[in-house]
């Protein structure tokens, strides 16, 4: 998972797996007729963090960085979506603003396949933008429905 001086891979297959961790309050847990499902609250604005599956299996996700203690994250669980459902674009109606999430490949030297979802806003990215309420919903729900729960949390 080491970065080594690879530079950045900005090709995307709409189809490419994005992996995240997530906690048992992410979650609604499903029975035996149903499996479990992503709440829509834990998607996160304006930007949150995934692991590109080109690059990495599902479990690296759980995978400290350098100087974390090396259990922080074992009892977490594991989402995955597609690039495809991640992208998004959308300009609500009457409205001049639109908003799109892009997704992007952004390198840790200790996680090469780390990646950022990234909100923006009329075309420009702005970590502190502020986003419509509506657009929230729509995004969060739009994701939530596109994820597979591949690991159950423990807490």
């Amino acid at each position: 998972m080491w970065r080594q001086g690879r530079e950045i891979d900005p090709e995307f297959e709409p189809t490419e797996p994005l992996f995240s961790r997530c906690a048992k309050k992410d979650i609604v847990e499903g029975d035996e007729n149903s499996t479990d499902v992503l709440s829509s609250i834990a998607v996160r604005f304006p930007d949150f963090s995934v692991n590109r599956g080109k690059y990495s299996e599902p479990e690296d996700v759980l995978i400290p960085s350098v100087g974390q203690p090396p259990d922080i994250y074992a009892q977490m669980g594991i989402v995955k979506f597609t690039v495809g459902t991640a992208r998004w674009g959308h300009q609500p109606n009457a409205s001049p603003i639109k908003y799109e999430m892009r997704v992007e490949h952004n390198p840790d030297e200790d996680n090469y396949s780390h990646s950022e979802v990234k909100t923006y806003k009329d075309g420009n990215y702005d970590s502190g933008v502020k986003i419509n309420t509506t657009i929230k919903k729509e995004y969060r729900a739009r994701l939530a429905r596109g994820a597979e729960v591949v690991r159950r949390p423990a807490i």
